[in-house]
């Protein structure tokens, strides 16, 4: 009896061992977008828009004192090293990724502030420039996050094919600064 049994196990196991398993459903993974962020340094200033809106983001993270004067000086650039350091950032006075991604903030509808006075800025002076005063973000307050900047937001996030939610967070900030956002 013993012998039919092992018998029986080596015909039949093989079927057993390589039978294939349920199949489980398939987890797509989905990826984390790529922010392509500019760089601004002493060198390449790029846009004044950037220059103002990392000298308002500074002010509003509490690094920069002087005035919003579009010009990536020596003001400037010791304002982004200060914060490079507290941030544990490479100290290099250049506004790559890395300081991008610690610089900007988060902001929504009602709040009032720097960081808003930077997003109202790149929109009324984008804007200014190819004549069209439609926006007109200051009947908001400048600074003060209302119905028009939401709605300049939301028309750019639509527009950029990023989640429309009227909140400014990482991916907005990097087209507004003129990056791109690789899903």
């Amino acid at each position: 009896m013993r012998a039919v049994l092992i018998l029986l196990f080596i015909l039949f196991a093989p079927q057993f061992v390589n039978a294939a398993p349920a199949k489980k459903a398939a987890k797509t993974v989905k990826k984390a977008p790529v922010l392509v962020w500019p760089h601004l340094s002493r060198a390449n200033s790029g846009d004044i828009t950037n220059v103002r809106m990392v000298q308002l983001l500074l002010r509003h993270r509490g690094f920069y004192k002087a005035g919003i004067d579009e010009v990536f000086g020596p003001k400037t650039e010791a304002a982004i090293k200060a914060f490079q350091k507290t941030a544990g950032l490479k100290v290099d006075g250049v506004v790559g990724p890395q300081t991008w991604n610690k610089l900007t903030v988060r902001v929504k509808r009602s709040d009032k502030n720097d960081a808003v006075k930077a997003i109202q800025q790149v929109f009324d002076y984008g804007y200014s420039e190819t004549g069209d005063e439609s926006l007109n973000l200051t009947a908001d307050g400048f600074g003060f996050f209302g119905p028009k900047t939401e709605s300049a937001v939301r028309g750019t996030q639509k527009e950029a094919r990023l989640k429309v939610d009227g909140v400014v967070g990482p991916q907005t900030w990097c087209i507004l600064a003129g990056g791109k956002v690789k899903q």
